[in-house]
């Protein structure tokens, strides 16, 4: 990488790489689309439902992208279809807040859950990587009723 790739010194952040000319133009095309996007409607020019690359299944590891997972934070658990992850996130949709999960083990086994918080419906649920405790494939109708 040749020093003119490199961003401008006032562009750098603490403890972050310097990012090459092409990357801040990919991020700066991404950001516009966002910006020109409807964000009240569909998002699928960021976030799709399959199908999925070998690329991104990779970088889902050991993720599988599609399928409905239980997610336990250090604060908080949910449920939702995995439909896109990198390396720092993993995007739900169709997720809830499972705030009271009652019994885990019944509720694990049976897919019921004391009080559930849905998010609006064709929201897409960012959850933070590093944030998580364990994640489970969740094998019951996700759930989408308040509760």
């Amino acid at each position: 990488m040749s020093n003119e790739e490199l961003v401008p010194e006032k562009d750098v952040q603490p403890d972050k790489i310097p990012l090459t000319a092409e990357e801040i133009k990919e991020i700066e095309e991404q950001r516009e689309r966002i910006r020109n996007m409807d964000m009240e409607g569909d998002l699928s020019e960021i976030y799709k439902e399959g199908p999925y690359s070998e690329e991104e299944k990779k970088i889902a590891y050991p993720f599988i992208l599609g399928r409905n997972y239980f997610i336990r934070t250090v604060t908080y658990h949910h449920t939702g279809k995995l439909i896109a992850a990198t390396k720092n996130e993993l995007v739900l949709t169709n997720a809830a807040w499972i705030a009271d999960d009652g019994r885990f083990a019944t509720a694990l086994e049976t897919g019921e859950f004391s009080e559930i918080e849905p998010f609006p419906k064709k929201s897409h649920v960012i959850v933070g990587r590093n944030a998580l405790i364990d994640a489970l494939i969740h094998n019951h109708p996700l759930p989408t009723k308040q509760k």
